[in-house]
């Protein structure tokens, strides 16, 4: 793959620590490194915040928004993307898992055969 766009991943936050580190962890191992998460925290009441700003102390590929009060998964979603920057939006919830080469493969996927969208269900 000669380009190498910019990739917005989208992810909408809820009371999620229990899992939201190993998300986390799953998109810093990825293959494919021209991205940038979106985070839109849909008014936590757990540590999910704090798990993130952590994260943010070293990756700054991570930009998190908070919303004043839970609104739910689409508009958290949708605040993210009106702030989104890539040529493609992935979508990936706070306690999903993504193999390392999981963007490599799909963006490759879509610019070897001149797609503009795909997806997968797992």
């Amino acid at each position: 793959m000669t380009s190498h766009p910019l990739v917005s991943i989208i992810m909408p936050t809820f009371n999620s620590e229990r899992f939201l580190k190993d998300t986390l962890e799953g998109i810093l191992q990825q293959t494919y490194v021209n991205w940038e998460l979106l985070i839109t925290d849909d008014g936590s009441t757990d540590n999910t915040i704090k798990i993130i700003k952590d994260y943010q102390a070293f990756e700054k590929r991570i930009h998190l928004f908070t919303l004043s009060e839970n609104s739910g998964a689409a508009v958290a979603r949708n605040n993210s993307i009106s702030k989104s920057n890539g040529s493609f939006i992935a979508f990936c919830d706070s306690d999903d898992t993504w193999n390392e080469d999981k963007l490599e493969k799909q963006i490759g996927f879509m610019l070897d055969n001149n797609l503009n969208f795909s997806y997968s269900y797992f």
